[in-house]
């Protein structure tokens, strides 16, 4: 322990597995308890979470709840990918796609993985995660910001067009509602993006990692969608 900082200390006693011999010993389960912290200290914390996903149902709720939080802790990138392949994802995102983007006030620092590529399950389909599933972006934006980026897309929806009547379309009732839950999506995040490549760019970038799409969306502070199972896409 000689020579450790307070810092050194602090990340071993977080990486420390929260489930010990004793606790798991006669419970149900404790055999998957046990090759989850193997591949843990493999540094293997994508198939950690994936394996828990699939073993879950042989493992009491609780421990479950302890497991998923302290696994997702030590994540740092999407479930498939490796520390070099997620650096080469978070360059490709930079320079492919949120380069598109920079007509809107937003901190980098502040975009958030959630949904399957962390958790290894969709929660709203209960599949597990796969080259099928979507990864999930987030960009947290304060009120300010997120009333800024309304402002400009809703001035975008309107030009051109006779303001009452497109009042009462569908396409502008469907913004409203967005607008309302603290979500905007990539559809609308295309009509103010530097090109209207946005939603192709994110198509291609995703499947050249192997996943169908990637479904970005500016989320506004303090929001339903503001969750706190997410990890930051850009490690500080």
């Amino acid at each position: 322990m000689s020579g450790m900082t307070e810092e050194d200390l602090s990340a071993r006693v977080a990486r420390a597995f929260p489930i010990s011999l004793e606790e798991r010993a006669g419970k149900a389960g404790a055999e998957h308890i046990s090759e989850l912290e193997r591949l843990v200290n493999e540094d293997k914390i994508g198939d950690a979470i994936l394996y828990l996903r699939v073993n879950e149902q042989n493992i009491g709720q609780d421990l479950v709840a302890t497991l998923d939080t302290y696994l997702l802790r030590q994540l740092t990138a999407p479930l498939n990918m490796d520390s070099s392949r997620a650096a080469a994802f978070r360059s490709d995102l930079d320079t492919k796609i949120l380069s598109l983007l920079e007509l809107i006030n937003y901190n980098k620092n502040k975009i958030r993985i959630s949904g399957s590529a962390i958790t290894g399950k969709s929660s709203k389909t209960g599949k597990l995660f796969s080259s099928e599933s979507d990864i999930d972006l987030g960009v947290i934006v304060s009120n300010a910001q997120f009333d800024d980026l309304v402002a400009s897309i809703e001035s975008k929806l309107f030009e051109g067009k006779n303001i009452e009547s497109y009042r009462a379309s569908r396409e502008y009732k469907e913004f409203l509602k967005q607008r309302a839950k603290g979500k905007i999506s990539k559809f609308w995040l295309n009509k103010i993006a530097r090109d209207k490549s946005l939603s192709f760019q994110l198509e291609q970038t995703a499947q050249q990692y192997g996943h169908k799409s990637i479904d970005l969306s500016f989320i506004r502070e303090g929001s339903e969608f503001d969750t706190s199972q997410s990890i930051p896409l850009f490690q500080e």
